[in-house]
């Protein structure tokens, strides 16, 4: 049945999909260099490498997985990055998000962790 498909696919093709569904909304979004960009839920951080090539003004991760959250705030690729901040917690309940610091913000898959919890 339906289980057994996508038990047999495996973690590999959702990773695949996914960074084929990140990059697809990337090229939607059209981020210009020094734009501040909000992405809620990266996860792992797979539209990080594409953000960091156009050099946005500002990079917000809002993340609610603690492990994840760890995890970018770790990243090699993100030390270099001045404007960087990595908030761990619901987006919801994050008061500077409504402050309209962002021009641009992805959001892909952020829901899923939610129906998890």
């Amino acid at each position: 049945g339906i289980r057994d498909a996508q038990e047999s696919r495996g973690l590999g093709d959702v990773y695949k999909r996914q960074e084929i569904v990140v990059s697809h909304a990337l090229e939607s979004l059209a981020v210009q260099p020094g734009e501040h960009v909000l992405e809620i839920g990266p996860g792992k951080g797979l539209a990080i490498p594409e953000l960091l090539q156009v050099g946005p003004g500002r990079l917000y991760l809002a993340e609610l997985s603690p492990l994840f959250c760890e995890q970018l705030k770790s990243r090699e690729d993100l030390q270099d990055v001045l404007e960087l901040k990595v908030e761990c917690g619901d987006s919801v309940q994050m008061s500077w998000l409504g402050d309209g610091v962002v021009d641009k913000v992805l959001g892909v898959d952020a829901v899923s962790y939610t129906h998890l919890r």
